[in-house]
């Protein structure tokens, strides 16, 4: 009767070994299940991380790119940009000039679209110094026949160029020289031009009293209006 007691434990004993190991092996599987769960994780999170990394230098690219097109386009326009300039004379017995008057240059360093010149006198204007106007403007002013106004409806002026706007040649008369002199204490011209860009626009005159008539109303579209210097 000892024996089966000697069994019956040895049984026992197996079935709690048996127990023991399948609860060791549950946990090992667990835990081994968690683990690679957690590399899962750590492993898409760093895959966003990555992608959120790129995005960002992407973007940092792209933002200087940008920045580098508007600071060359910058660069560029004040490249072209034109200056101009009044100079006069009243002497025939100037060096300088051959003529008597009022003339435009362009002492930028790109090209100028002038649009047509506005004429003031005693500062009322009497117009656009235009084909279509201009002769009713000198005969207002009862101009001498040897007294020239330049006539345009838009030109271009190269860096360097000057244009004569008002003037009589000085090998004309005194008489003609008291007139221009006696002229342009009245007169004042206002210029509206732009650049090859044609995004702002600026304004000069002669005299800079008859600042209210610096209004871009009072001229014609520059685009429409400018004759391009042939090549």
């Amino acid at each position: 009767m000892k024996k089966p007691r000697i069994e019956k434990r040895r049984s026992i004993k197996n079935f709690l070994s048996y127990i023991e190991k399948k609860q060791n092996s549950i946990s090992k599987s667990i835990r081994g299940i968690k683990l690679s769960e957690y590399l899962a994780f750590i492993s898409l999170l760093v895959s966003i991380c990555a992608i959120y990394y790129t995005s960002i230098e992407s973007k940092k690219t792209a933002e200087f790119n940008r920045e580098s097109i508007e600071q060359t386009q910058l660069n560029n326009k004040l490249t072209v940009q034109p200056l101009l300039s009044f100079s006069s004379n009243i002497y025939l017995n100037d060096p300088i000039f051959d003529f008597i008057g009022i003339e435009v240059d362009n002492r930028g360093v790109g090209p100028a679209l002038v649009a047509p010149p506005l004429l003031i006198y005693d500062g009322i204007p009497l117009g656009l110094m235009d084909p279509s106007n201009s002769e009713n403007i000198i005969k207002k002013l009862n101009v001498p026949t040897n007294v020239f106004f330049f006539k345009t409806t838009g030109y271009t002026l190269m860096p360097g160029e000057k244009r004569k706007l008002f003037w009589s040649e000085k090998k004309d008369s005194l008489t003609t020289q008291k007139y221009m002199l006696e002229l342009m204490k009245h007169i004042n011209i206002v210029l509206l031009y732009t650049s090859v860009y044609q995004e702002e626009t600026w304004f000069n005159a002669f005299k800079s009293e008859n600042e209210e008539f610096f209004n871009q109303e009072w001229f014609p579209k520059l685009p429409m209006l400018i004759e391009r210097k042939k090549k």
